[in-house]
């Protein structure tokens, strides 16, 4: 079984905690029907916190555009992966242990399979760590 890693970039804004700010950041990319990969959302706990809008890929100038017109921007603090796949048992955590192997460290992660397919969206503080990241995950055996 084969998997693919590739470099990715990751758009996030900050949104009012409110009823309806979520479906107005998304707005702009249907209107333009945009398909959107990752679409992921939530808020602080703290009474008056606001919330957070992260979208993947935005990687023409329509999806820009509507990125643009929803308050999103790069995310430069992440360099990212997304690693894609046949879903197996431990696949993530096969890979989570081979970059803490490597002594990378994970800004964020996020993975889910559906379909018997996998697909994990990961972070990291710094392109090195990333591009090292890369290189390891390739060397599994799947």
């Amino acid at each position: 079984m084969g998997i693919s890693v590739k470099k990715g970039m990751l758009w996030r804004g900050e949104i009012e905690n409110e009823p309806g700010t979520f479906a107005n950041a998304l707005e702009p990319f249907a209107q333009n029907s945009t398909n959107l990969q990752i679409v992921v959302g939530y808020s602080s706990s703290k009474p008056g916190g606001k919330g957070t809008v992260e979208i993947y890929p935005v990687d023409d100038e329509k999806s820009k555009k509507a990125a643009t017109l929803s308050g999103l921007s790069v995310a430069n603090e992440s360099s990212c992966l997304i690693v894609e796949g046949d879903d197996q048992p431990g696949i993530i955590h096969k890979i989570a242990q081979a970059i803490a192997q490597a002594k990378i460290n994970l800004n964020f992660a996020m993975c889910q399979s559906v379909d018997k397919k996998f697909q994990a969206f990961l972070g990291f503080h710094s392109n090195d760590d990333a591009n090292l990241a890369e290189q390891v995950i390739k060397k599994l055996d799947f």
